[in-house]
């Protein structure tokens, strides 16, 4: 299927579902992409400031309900990098609260892949599942990007053992000399 990134200058919301629907013409949309925000990382989940934490937190709920109105049953996200002066245990308790949010708005049928993201507070398969083992939610799952993979160094058959079945989407891309 078509991943749609859900920013500009593709699917912003709120877009127009019935446009996209129509500019789709039957094809099917695998993800839509909730990485960036307005063509930036900024704000993330993680973000000190709690008002910053709920806009992304509402962006991404915002790409759920237009996945809802366009037939999609995946989405996906990322942690954004660690912020100044932010210490990792106050970075994880943000994600979680701000992924338990998220996903209460995804029930009961949208699933939400997080995406490792080089040099991001989830940034690879060893920061990604502990988060997973801690939600532990069935709507939670993981956006693998075997570039990213790449990049990090973590092998992609590793990644497939330990994600299995909870990879919701997957991105194959070439990048040169791990940049």
């Amino acid at each position: 299927g078509i991943e749609i990134l859900a920013d500009a200058p593709h699917a912003f919301p709120p877009a127009d579902p019935a446009a996209l629907r129509s500019a789709l013409a039957g094809f099917p949309v695998s993800n839509l992409n909730g990485n960036t925000f307005r063509g930036g990382f900024a704000p993330s989940l993680i973000d000190e400031d709690p008002k910053s934490r709920r806009l992304r937190t509402d962006y991404v709920k915002g790409v759920i309900d237009l996945a809802r109105a366009i037939g999609a049953s995946t989405v996906c996200t990322c942690s954004g990098p660690l912020p100044d002066g932010v210490s990792k245990s106050r970075a994880r308790e943000f994600l979680i609260g701000s992924l338990e949010r998220i996903l209460a708005h995804a029930e009961p049928d949208i699933r939400v892949g997080i995406e490792s993201e080089p040099g991001f507070f989830v940034g690879d398969v060893k920061s990604l599942s502990p988060i997973l083992e801690e939600i532990d939610h069935p709507l939670l799952g993981v956006n693998f990007d075997v570039g990213h993979a790449v990049c990090v160094g973590d092998g992609f058959q590793d990644a497939f053992d330990v994600f299995g079945d909870r990879i919701w989407n997957l991105h194959v891309e070439d990048i040169q000399d791990r940049v």
